[in-house]
C-alpha cells in the first residue's frame, strides 16, 4: 500500500467534475503554480500532491493573504489539504517557535488523521511540528508534547481544558480553524467554541470548513471573524457526482431489534452482489454496530467495529486496520460520517436511514474519494424510516434509485446512457449565498471575469507580497 497522503490522479480511475479544475491551460493548474515556499512545495510532491482540485485552486492563495475564509465544498475533495497549506505557509513565514495555529475537530478520529497530514506535508519543514491533543488520553501526555510545538490539532473539550490550566499559550495564535464546523457550532460544542474563541488575540486569522453548510450558519459564523470571504462551490448539488445513491425498503415491525434483523438479508445480497475494494456500513447505534460486526465475521466477511463505547487506542486501531486493508468492512457510528479519508472505500451501507440531511450527505461522502467512483445505499424500513429518507431525499434535491432485485450486474452503471457516469455538473461554480447576508459580507467568484490562469497570476503576485512583508493581506490593503 502506498504511504502518500495524496490521491494518485494518474491512476487512470475515473475522476468527477467535482474535484476538476476548468481552464486555458490544465497543466498550469498545479501546487508549483501557487508559488508556496520550498519546504512546503517538497512536502507537497513528497506526499503525491501535484494538481489541484478546485475549491484548492480558489482557497489556497486567498488564505495565504491572511483573509478570513468560509469554505463550502462537498467531500473528499480536498479541504483539509487547504487549511494544512494555509497554516504551513504561515508558520514558514514567521518561523516562531511558539504555537501560532489551532485547529479544532469534532472527533478525536478527525483531528488524529489531520495532525498526521500537518506532519506529513511539514516533513521538509524542520522548524514545523503539530501535536494532537484529544479526550481519552492522558492529560499529562498533552501537557508533555505541547513543548516545541507550532500547530495544535485537538477536539473542543481538551483544548478548552488545556487553555484554561494555562498549559496551551494563545498569546501568540495567528490562525484558528474551524473543521467541520457546521458540527463545531451545534449546541454540544459551541460553548466550547466560544470559549475557545474568547481566548485567543482579536488579530488573527479564522476559517472555517464544511461540506455542509446553511445560510444561516454562514450568518452565524460571521461573528467569529473579520469581513469574511465566502467560497462556496456546487451549493446546489451538495452530493458527489461519482456517487450512485440507491434505497430498498424492509418489511417494517413495531420491534425494533427485529427491524434490524429484517435489514440482515439485504445487507448481505448487497455484499455478495456488488463488487467494491472495502466498505463502510453505519449504523444509528453502538449496540448494533457491535452485533453487526460479530454477525458479519461469522459469516466470513472480515469486518472490525469503532463506537464511542470502544477506549481511545481501540477507535483508533480499527481506523489503523481500515486503512492498512486488514479488514474488508468498517461498521461505524457516526464517528467516522466525517472527515475520515479512506481511499479504498467505494461502498457505503446505511444499515439505519441518517437522523439528518447533513450526516446522509457526510456518510454517502466517505465514497467517491476525490471524485472516484462509489456507491451508497441506504436501507430503510416501511414507515418513519423510510419517510425520513424521502425528507431528505426531497430537501437535498437528491437522486436516489431504488435497488432492483435481484441485483443487476451493472450497478455501477450510473444511468441507462452508454457512459457509467454521464452525470455531468460545472465543478469550479461558486454559487451565491441563497439567503441575504450581512452588509460587510464579502462574495467571491474569480469566474465572472478571468480565466483560471489569469488567476493563478494574480494570486502569485499577491503571495509575493505576503511572503516579502510577513504580513497578512488584510492588513496592508
Amino acid at each position: 500500500m502506498s504511504s502518500q497522503l495524496a490521491h494518485d490522479l494518474n491512476d487512470n480511475k475515473w475522476r468527477s467534475d467535482d474535484i476538476t479544475v476548468t481552464g486555458d491551460e490544465e497543466s498550469e493548474v498545479t501546487f508549483s503554480s501557487l508559488n508556496l515556499s520550498p519546504n512546503v512545495g517538497s512536502g507537497l510532491r513528497a506526499n503525491g500532491f501535484v494538481r489541484l482540485s478546485a475549491i484548492q485552486l480558489h482557497a489556497i492563495p486567498l488564505g495565504r493573504c491572511g483573509v478570513d475564509l468560509i469554505l463550502q465544498s462537498k467531500s473528499g475533495t480536498g479541504k483539509t489539504c487547504v487549511f494544512v497549506v494555509i497554516a504551513l505557509e504561515l508558520l514558514e513565514a514567521f518561523q516562531s517557535t511558539a504555537i501560532q495555529v489551532i485547529v479544532v475537530c469534532p472527533t478525536r478520529e478527525i483531528a488524529v488523521q489531520t495532525n498526521q497530514v500537518i506532519n506529513s506535508l511539514a516533513t521538509h519543514s524542520p522548524h514545523v511540528r503539530s501535536c494532537p491533543v484529544i479526550g481519552g488520553t492522558k492529560l499529562k501526555d498533552d501537557v508533555n508534547v505541547l513543548s516545541g510545538c507550532q500547530a495544535v490539532v485537538g477536539t473542543p473539550g481538551r483544548i478548552k481544558q488545556l487553555i484554561e490550566l494555562n498549559v496551551l499559550k494563545t498569546n501568540s495564535i495567528r490562525l484558528l480553524v474551524l473543521d467541520e464546523c457546521d458540527k463545531l457550532l451545534d449546541n454540544n460544542f459551541r460553548q466550547q467554541i466560544d470559549d475557545i474563541f474568547g481566548s485567543l488575540p482579536q488579530n488573527k486569522q479564522t476559517i472555517a470548513v464544511s461540506a455542509t453548510m446553511t445560510s444561516e450558519l454562514a450568518h452565524f459564523l460571521t461573528q467569529y471573524m473579520r469581513t469574511p470571504v465566502f467560497v462556496r462551490l456546487n451549493a446546489d448539488n451538495p452530493a458527489l457526482i461519482g456517487v450512485k445513491q440507491l434505497y430498498t425498503i424492509t418489511e417494517y415491525h413495531h420491534l425494533n431489534h427485529i427491524n434490524f434483523d429484517n435489514k440482515i438479508e439485504p445487507l448481505i445480497e448487497i455484499l455478495a452482489n456488488v463488487s467494491f475494494s472495502q466498505c463502510l456500513v453505519f449504523s444509528n447505534y453502538q449496540t448494533r454496530a457491535r452485533m453487526l460486526c460479530d454477525k458479519l465475521n461469522a459469516l466470513n466477511w472480515k469486518t472490525t467495529y469503532i463506537s464511542a463505547e470502544k477506549c481511545q487506542s481501540e477507535r483508533l486501531k480499527a481506523i489503523s486496520k481500515l486503512r492498512k486493508y486488514k479488514c474488508r468492512v468498517l461498521v461505524s457510528t457516526d464517528l467516522t460520517a466525517r472527515g475520515i479519508d479512506v481511499q479504498n472505500v467505494n461502498l457505503v451501507i446505511n444499515m439505519d436511514t441518517p437522523f439528518d440531511a447533513q450526516t446522509y450527505l457526510h456518510r454517502i461522502g466517505r465514497a467517491g474519494r476525490f471524485g472516484t467512483r462509489g456507491i451508497a445505499i441506504t436501507i430503510a424500513s416501511n414507515g418513519r424510516e423510510a419517510e425520513l429518507l424521502h425528507n431528505i431525499i426531497k430537501d437535498c434535491k437528491l437522486n436516489v434509485e431504488k435497488l432492483k432485485h435481484p441485483i443487476p450486474e451493472d450497478i455501477w452503471k450510473m444511468d441507462d446512457s452508454d457512459e457509467d457516469f454521464a452525470l455531468i455538473e460545472k465543478a469550479v461554480n461558486l454559487e451565491k449565498v441563497n439567503q441575504d447576508l450581512p452588509e460587510d459580507y464579502e462574495e467571491y467568484n474569480p469566474l465572472e471575469r478571468y480565466s483560471t490562469i489569469q488567476i493563478v497570476m494574480v494570486w502569485k503576485k499577491m503571495a509575493n507580497i505576503c511572503v516579502k512583508r510577513k504580513k497578512r493581506f488584510a492588513m496592508i490593503c
